[in-house]
């Protein structure tokens, strides 16, 4: 991998779904990758966030809580990624 993030050891939270150029990887349709469910045996399933939890994943927050966001949190996450941008998530 190219250490650019996409299908390396970093993800963003929204990937190309295919990385540009990148020839090693099948190519996984247009535009980003969001935060949806994925399969074991499906090579795309790298570009982008997902768990083997039925209907979202578990999230590690930079105040040490963990919480599970659905994925219809697909749209909030990238806000959650900034960095001090003051988004707050509502409790679940």
């Amino acid at each position: 991998m190219d250490g650019a993030g996409t299908a390396d050891t970093v993800l963003g939270a929204h990937e190309r779904a295919t990385p540009l150029g990148n020839t090693d990887l099948p190519d996984c349709g247009s535009g980003s990758a969001m935060f949806q469910p994925g399969k074991l045996d499906n090579i795309c399933s790298v570009m982008h966030f997902w768990s083997l939890h039925p209907g979202g994943a578990h999230f590690l927050f930079a105040d040490g809580s963990v919480r599970f966001l659905t994925y219809a949190a697909a749209d909030t996450l990238p806000a959650l990624a900034t960095r001090a941008g003051g988004e707050v998530l509502p409790p679940e």
